[in-house]
Formats: C-alpha cells, structure tokens, sequence
C-alpha cells in the first residue's frame, strides 16, 4: 500500500520573561572593643533577569512511500509500517510511516493519505554533510551548556 505524505506546516512560537528581586538587609555593630562610637552597615542585594525567545519554522515535505500491512486488527483495520532511504551526494534522508488505516480509506489504486491514518507516526530526517554544518562545533555545544554554571 502506497501512503501519501503532503504536509504544510508552518508555526510560530514566542515567549518572554522578566523577574526581579530585591532584598535589603541593615546591620548594627557596635564596634566599642576597636574604637569608640559604633558603626551602622546596609547591605543590598539586587537581581534581575529577562529572557526571550522566539521560534518560526516551516516544513513543506510532499512524498509517497510503500508501506506493508503488518496486522489486521479484530475490527478490520490495518496496521502499516514502511521506510524509505534517499542518498544523494553525502545527504541521507529517511522517511518513516506506521499507523492505523481504516479500509474505506484506502483508494482504488491501494493508496492511502497520511492525514487518514490513525495514530500516524510520520518522522522525516537525516544526516549528512549539511547536518553537521547546520550544529555548532562541539567545543560551542559544551560551553553553551556550561555557561549558565
């Protein structure tokens, strides 16, 4: 059975935040065994964060992949499953489809719309070349990690 993946996905995503505290703190000695008189000392403590994120991203991906119907369940529906694997040049992209397909969706030339399974697991990925460019070096990684510390 053919599934047919045809996603559009675009979001946006942003988020902000801001905090600040304050504490003040008085102290009094006396300070009579140093010298006379007695001393008076404030302490402040201030601290304030602001953060601020934001994410927009678009996938467009339009492909169709061979699934095999690895069960059918009790009430008739089937279980698929299927991968495909696409090399060019040092790219490696792997399309991945299981899910639940009720049998009145499957058309006449045994082909089925990803939006029509059920519990559709649809993962689109690779690695490569361009993967690996697209990460900061690992010396950044552990040191973006790091920096908060």
């Amino acid at each position: 059975m053919t599934v047919n993946v045809a996603v559009n996905d675009q979001a946006t995503f942003g988020n902000n935040t801001s905090r600040s505290t304050q504490a003040a703190v008085d102290l009094k000695a006396d300070w009579s065994l140093k010298h006379s008189g007695s001393s008076t000392d404030d302490l402040y403590s201030t601290s304030t964060f602001q953060g601020q994120g934001n994410i927009a991203r678009s996938e467009q991906i339009q492909v169709s992949v061979a699934t095999i119907v690895t069960a059918v369940l009790p009430n008739g529906n089937l279980l698929l499953s299927g991968s495909q694997e696409v090399r060019v040049n040092y790219e490696l992209r792997l399309l991945s489809v299981s899910g639940i397909v009720w049998p009145g969706d499957i058309s006449r030339d045994n082909s089925v719309a990803y939006n029509k399974i059920a519990e559709a697991r649809v993962s689109y990925g690779g690695r490569g070349r361009l993967d690996e460019v697209q990460q900061p070096a690992w010396g950044q990684q552990l040191w973006d990690r790091l920096k908060p510390l």
